[in-house]
């Protein structure tokens, strides 16, 4: 199994890394053979649409397919949908760093995105700031990306469907947080525990990332910090739109081969069981896969579209930009 040999290096690599950093650096072999192998995608696609609710979800503009988590990693597939009119100059979201976390990603589908990289913000006044560039290119299929923590990076939205494996580490020493924090309840709910903990002034303590000040748009000569997390926060579509996606993207990446592996119908029919509207929705855009009709994938238009503090050009990024 592709998934299972990709962790058992990882995990091999934890008892030799030297530090977080280095462990990303050597895992990043391990990523490249993972993002070049087709059973790898097939695999880890197939393992998701088994899980309950899988299709039945609100929309976020960027799907993800988990991989794998423990205490010290996490691997999970991004998947990129491109912009309505395919422009590859507008970003994804907001300008914006993890805090402690590191991150490494590559393209394993599509032509990937352009991808901006920056040192960590410098303060001039109040909420004004300075942003260095370290780099802007495209993460194309198989390139590789590494991401520092408190370092400020933003993909802009890829000409057509792409997928990128990430693996995220903290830089920081393993706790016993970090275990209760790859449960799997808390993984999925930990955005509202977060918010409940910093609400309760517990967010040092319990060493919980931060929603505060990581975040950045472009002004005239530098750039604004944006306070909350939740004022950037894309709000979830419906879920006809997520059906509708993660049908592209099995069309695009397994196609009609797909109905080999798994029995998709039976899966449907027990996902919506209780929902007739939905399961004839979803039975639609299977038979469209059946039968090679195209499946476009979908930004929920007013929400996920045209939002202020997420959506600008790679110009505007480039004029409030410190190039040197």
């Amino acid at each position: 199994m592709e998934i299972s040999a990709l962790v058992e290096s990882l995990n091999a690599l934890l008892h030799s890394a030297h530090s977080k950093k280095d462990f990303h650096f050597q895992a990043h072999k391990h990523l490249l053979a993972a993002a070049k192998s087709k059973s790898f995608l097939n695999e880890l696609i197939i393992k998701n649409l088994v899980q309950p609710n899988f299709f039945n979800q609100s929309h976020y503009p960027v799907p993800s397919f988990p991989v794998f988590r423990n205490a010290e990693y996490e691997l999970v597939v991004n998947c990129w949908i491109p912009y309505p009119d395919k422009s590859i100059e507008i970003s994804t979201k907001s300008l914006h760093h993890h805090g402690p976390m590191l991150l490494s990603t590559i393209t394993i589908f599509g032509p990937g995105y352009q991808h901006w990289l920056f040192k960590p913000a410098k303060n001039v006044d109040g909420t004004k700031c300075i942003l260095d560039l370290i780099d802007y290119n495209q993460h194309g299929l198989y390139h590789i990306a590494f991401v520092d923590a408190f370092h400020v990076h933003v993909p802009m939205y890829p000409k057509e469907l792409s997928l990128t494996l990430a693996l995220w580490t903290s830089s920081q020493k393993s706790s016993v947080l970090d275990h209760l924090k790859s449960q799997p309840f808390i993984s999925k709910n930990k955005l509202i525990l977060s918010q409940l903990i910093s609400k309760l002034g517990m967010s040092k303590l319990l060493r919980v990332k931060q929603l505060k000040n990581l975040d950045y748009y472009p002004v005239t000569n530098g750039f604004t910090t944006i306070n909350f997390r939740s004022d950037t926060e894309y709000c979830r579509g419906p879920v006809e739109h997520r059906i509708q996606t993660l049908f592209s993207i099995i069309q695009n990446t397994i196609g009609p081969d797909i109905f080999n592996m798994v029995d998709l119908q039976s899966i449907i029919s027990n996902e919506f069981n209780s929902s007739p509207q939905l399961r004839s929705l979803s039975l639609k855009f299977a038979n469209s896969l059946k039968q090679g009709i195209t499946i476009l994938p979908i930004l929920t238009p007013g929400l996920h579209t045209n939002q202020q503090l997420s959506n600008f050009s790679s110009q505007q990024i480039s004029a409030s930009a410190s190039l040197c």
